[in-house]
């Protein structure tokens, strides 16, 4: 996004210090207009920060309280009004589909306007596989190249005049966490 250079500017929240760094010491090395932030937004949303934005791009864990966790966060990062745009990563490959998802942007009435399918790809980790999904590995990756773990698709929505900012319900580490993050 930042090197379309159309964005005014772009701001990373993670709460890990290594990636944080990572991104803004890549930013001044190619001019990007991004500042990224060592932040835990499940204790708090910054007030500098609270109701400033006019898109969020969020890749939560996958299953349902984490998801309207930071869906929840999304919604009070943006500006009040309709129309306002975030991004999602969901339906990971790796989980049965449910309905789940769809119910967590309805109920903050959200309107899907566009799902890109198999977007992102996460790579290899022999820990986030069951027996089973060795299998499939041999048989559609024989040569053993480009291997990965799962993938995901990406979701646009859109913000209506009903959407519900409510302020997120913090969620226990436990609930947080999926299930191959507790494996590994």
């Amino acid at each position: 996004i930042a090197l379309l250079r159309e964005a005014k500017s772009i701001v990373v929240f993670d709460i890990d210090k290594r990636l944080i760094e990572y991104i803004n010491k890549v930013a001044k090395e190619h001019y990007l207009s991004i500042k990224a932030y060592e932040y835990d937004l499940t204790k708090n949303i910054p007030k500098e920060f609270y109701k400033k934005f006019d898109v969020f791009l969020t890749d939560p864990t996958p299953s349902k309280k984490p998801f309207s966790l930071f869906i929840s966060i999304g919604l009070n990062l943006l500006k009040d009004g309709e129309e306002k745009v975030g991004y999602v990563s969901f339906y990971p490959s790796h989980q049965k589909k449910t309905i789940e998802f769809q119910e967590v942007l309805t109920e903050y009435k959200l309107i899907i306007t566009d799902m890109i399918q198999n977007f992102t790809y996460y790579s290899y980790i022999k820990e986030t596989y069951r027996k089973e999904d060795f299998e499939l590995l041999k048989k559609f990756n024989a040569d053993n190249k480009d291997k990965y773990s799962f993938h995901e698709n990406f979701t646009r929505f859109e913000t209506t005049k009903e959407t519900i900012k409510q302020m997120p319900k913090i969620i226990s580490q436990e609930e947080f966490y999926g299930k191959a993050t507790r494996r590994i």
